[in-house]
């Protein structure tokens, strides 16, 4: 049920932004690493605003992928929804994972995501797409091997 209500708000954002402005598409063709753009401004009466931060493109043996970070405040509370989107190289979206605003990767090193955590324990991890991408995205974090979200496919 949790997964439904997600691609669902996934989706009506995607609509909601993308349908007037093309935001991620306008993000995708600039191709500019790391710069944060902003889509709306986010106030107490509810309007939304989406942060999209291109990190750069991933390169499995097979094929190659597009990464960019969503942050999308909306509600008069200000709640956040936080994505890690995958394209294509043609700029096609393929799905996403939901994660915490903390655990959004930071940038791309090493053909790798790197996570920067607020932890004394554990302050660098990474994730790869080696293998393509994966099912479950997961982190090494002091040898031990942590899942952080699923990958869910655009359908």
């Amino acid at each position: 049920m949790k997964n439904i209500f997600v691609w669902c708000f996934v989706f009506v954002s995607f609509l909601t932004f993308s349908q007037d402005d093309n935001s991620w598409e306008d993000v995708l063709e600039k191709n500019i690493i790391n710069k944060k753009f902003t889509f709306g401004k986010w106030d107490e009466k509810g309007n939304p605003q989406l942060d999209l931060t291109y990190l750069g493109v991933l390169k499995s043996k097979k094929e190659s992928f597009k990464i960019m970070n969503s942050v999308f405040t909306f509600s008069m509370s200000g709640r956040v929804n936080c994505y890690i989107l995958v394209f294509n190289l043609k700029n096609q979206f393929q799905g996403g994972y939901a994660v915490d605003e903390q655990l959004l990767p930071k940038k791309i090193e090493k053909n790798k995501l790197l996570f920067v955590l607020n932890d004394e324990k554990r302050t660098k991890c990474s994730a790869s797409f080696d293998k393509g991408i994966p099912n479950e995205l997961k982190l090494n974090v002091n040898n031990k091997e942590l899942i952080l979200a699923q990958f869910e496919k655009e359908k």
